[in-house]
């Protein structure tokens, strides 16, 4: 089973540049802090994770990390050989195969804590200096591993038995999560509940390493909650529609014509509703969408604004059609429901 859904490669991802947002952390993370770094694109995981990890060797501390081979081929490359042979002979770095790890410890969907603390014994075993309470930051990825295959609520449990172990040995983790990961609409609730066990949350690298100044990603912001207050009108608005045709189904097998067409009114203008409550932030993101457009022509991100401005448009004339033939696909969904023997669906 399987929770990923492709996303552009990364050829088609917009390429970011600057300093990554969070660099003040990932050079002195706190001791005991558990932070997520979110991601779309495979290279900035791996380059934001050589980062925190180089900081970490060139102060002496003890470092792990818990990556797919992949990443780790692509950490090695990135902090450079002559410093993780230097750190490999000093007992000073661990690199540990993520999937290998987690085989140890995770039973039927299940963390065992027990196992999975001797298992960081055992790694630690090769990091004395760590295991003497000497400064420690780790990185990994065993989270992000059980959240592709559909295993969210062993996620969760490992992370709540990584935040203990943070503050009881003084952990700086990091851990690396793919945004493509949330994409359904009940993955919410769990999105806001592995960000609230984490005391640093890290964006994608579309906001982390966005070019420009900080003005600039307050108005990205801005354009993200608008949006957000869109897809909720949207959300609204389905399960409206749904209840609504619901009851009218069950109205038509008990009350009869009668009844069914008073309800199927009632569904048309809150339909009508519905599209209006639509159509309002849908104009004002497209109106936002063409400022940035005509602000930001000769720009980077300007491809950015101008597929936003396109996909805005089309909700927006969506919304309108909505508007102006709502009633008619109303009606016929309505009748499909009040057919002979048709009972609630």
């Amino acid at each position: 089973m399987s929770n990923v859904v492709p996303f552009p490669p990364r050829s088609s991802m917009p390429q970011a540049a600057g300093r990554h947002l969070a660099a003040r952390y990932l050079e002195r993370p706190p001791s005991g802090s558990h932070a997520v770094q979110f991601y779309d694109d495979h290279g900035f995981l791996v380059e934001t994770v050589a980062q925190f990890m180089i900081h970490g060797l060139d102060a002496g501390h003890s470092v792990l990390a818990i990556a797919t081979p992949e990443h780790t081929d692509g950490i090695i490359e990135r902090l450079g050989k002559a410093r993780v042979a230097s750190a490999l002979a000093e007992k000073r770095l661990v690199l540990a195969d993520a999937d290998a790890l987690l085989s140890r410890f995770v039973v039927g969907g299940d963390v065992s804590v027990p196992a999975f603390a001797g298992a960081l014994d055992f790694v630690l075993r090769e990091l004395p200096a760590a295991a003497a309470g000497a400064p420690f930051r780790a990185f990994g990825e065993m989270v992000d591993r059980l959240w592709q295959q559909g295993q969210a609520s062993a996620a969760l449990q490992l992370e709540e038995t990584w935040c203990r172990l943070c503050d009881e040995r003084k952990i700086a983790l990091l851990c690396g999560y793919a945004m493509r990961n949330f994409y359904k609409h009940d993955e919410s609730q769990r999105f806001h509940e592995v960000c609230r066990l984490h005391s640093h949350v890290l964006p994608t690298e579309r906001f982390a390493r966005q070019a420009g100044s900080d003005f600039d990603r307050l108005r990205e912001i801005s354009l993200l909650e608008q949006r957000e207050r869109l897809l909720q009108a949207e959300v609204f608005y389905r399960e409206q529609l749904e209840r609504t045709l619901r009851e009218l189904s069950q109205q038509g097998v008990r009350g009869g014509a009668s009844a069914a067409g008073e309800a199927l009114e009632h569904a048309a203008a809150a339909l009508r509703e519905a599209a209006s409550e639509l159509l309002a932030p849908a104009t004002e993101i497209a109106a936002m969408a063409r400022e940035l457009s005509s602000r930001y022509a000769q720009q980077a991100q300007s491809g950015d604004v101008a597929r936003l401005n396109a996909a805005l448009e089309r909700l927006q004339q969506a919304t309108a059609r909505l508007q102006n033939h709502g009633d008619a696909s109303l009606r016929a969904e309505a009748t499909g429901a009040l057919k002979p023997n048709a009972g609630p669906r």
